[in-house]
């Protein structure tokens, strides 16, 4: 089995504002824990969205990049304060069942109806329709595949410095 979270399920907040994590998603989380209750960080994302994080994730990648920051450089301590002071810590009871805080629901426009994302190492919790405003569709997704996807991570040297090796090759021979 691949590890990580992927897919998008339709779920539903209950009236005591508790999300009920589908069970591909939760079958995820448990095979790292067996214990009652699973603690998991719940941030607030870029987008109106919720993130959520295994603690092991997030202590790897974002409280590890958080702790680097300069504390004496005020961007750098307004983005600290941004980012963890929006995260908060919750319980996955073994139903799979999590509480979203009001405060959390209200930043990301929750309602009854969400959409919840499985996003590699972090699962997205949105508002279905706002959703909708921050996917690529069509030609934006077949683009962004090729342009980000297609091309090796490490630039040729022709891209970095906007030369043409035949150009210089040409020169060099004159």
């Amino acid at each position: 089995m691949i590890k990580g979270f992927f897919g998008e399920y339709e779920c539903k907040l209950d009236d005591k504002n508790r999300l009920v994590l589908p069970a591909r998603l939760k079958s995820e989380i448990t095979s790292e824990n067996n214990e009652e209750e699973i603690t998991l960080i719940l941030c607030k994302g870029f987008e109106p969205c919720l993130n959520l994080y295994l603690p092991s994730t997030w202590e790897s990648v974002i409280l590890e990049k958080m702790r680097q920051l300069d504390f004496y450089h005020s961007e750098h301590r307004a983005l600290q304060r941004t980012f963890l002071g929006g995260s908060t810590e919750v319980s996955m009871d073994k139903t799979g069942r999590i509480l979203l805080p009001r405060l959390m629901q209200k930043y990301a426009l929750l309602e009854k109806d969400l959409l919840i994302v499985g996003v590699d190492q972090r699962i997205e919790i949105w508002n279905p329709d706002k959703y909708q405003e921050y996917i690529l569709t069509g030609e934006q997704f077949s683009q962004a595949a090729h342009e980000y996807l297609t091309k090796p991570t490490i630039q040729p040297i022709s891209k970095v410095f906007n030369i043409s090796l035949q150009e210089n090759q040409s020169k060099a021979v004159d």
